[in-house]
């Protein structure tokens, strides 16, 4: 799987991809960002599908290597008040889909 934080954040809280039909009020925005929001709903459903790709290609006896392709972003505070956001876009967008989705379906994690 390819970027898949960032499939989930243009496509459902930036409405930059399809089926988006207009930018949604920046409170949606931020909403969508959310673990309940089409953010994490997504990027749920995504790590749910990943798993069971990877059990069916285990369970076929295939040897293909299974795992995302990630694009690492570094986020910065620009002032203390700042930093309770940043934890969280980090918590979100770098750790989510690999340490918590995915594990222990993945070969490896390929890092951009």
């Amino acid at each position: 799987m390819n970027e898949p934080h960032v499939f989930a954040l243009f496509t459902h809280c930036a409405a930059m991809w399809p089926p988006a039909r207009e930018v949604p009020p920046v409170y949606e925005q931020a909403n969508c960002f959310t673990p309940w929001g089409n953010y994490g709903v997504a990027m749920s459903n995504m790590a749910r599908a990943h798993s069971v790709a990877f059990d069916a290609i285990r369970t076929a006896g295939l040897k293909a290597r299974v795992g995302s392709a990630h694009n690492v972003a570094m986020y910065e505070a620009l002032s203390m008040m700042d930093e309770p956001g940043r934890a969280f876009t980090e918590a979100m967008t770098t750790y989510w889909f690999q340490v918590t989705g995915t594990q222990p379906h993945a070969d490896h994690v390929g890092c951009e």
